[in-house]
């Protein structure tokens, strides 16, 4: 069984989902806001770095460019390619 957990995405965020993998989380989901936090696309790198496993999704409201813009940058810095 999988077991995710939200976040509110801000790049100080990472080591809270890294502690939720080791926990036994499976999944992360990061909410994106544009005018309250961080980008969310810097968080989910980081989370990427610093996780093995945990897949981290975007709550987004960005435009569809952009939201894929960021989501290839995570994806392909991430260990082994993206993680879909």
């Amino acid at each position: 069984m999988d077991f995710g957990c939200v976040f509110f995405g801000n790049v100080n965020i990472h080591p809270a989902v890294a502690l939720a993998e080791r926990r036994g989380f499976t999944h992360a989901w990061l909410y994106d806001s544009q005018m309250l936090t961080s980008d969310v696309y810097a968080s989910l790198a980081l989370c990427a770095v610093n996780t093995k496993k945990t897949v981290s999704i975007v709550y987004h409201v960005r435009r569809g460019v952009r939201t894929a813009a960021g989501c290839r940058t995570v994806g392909g810095g991430a260990e082994g390619g993206s993680r879909e």
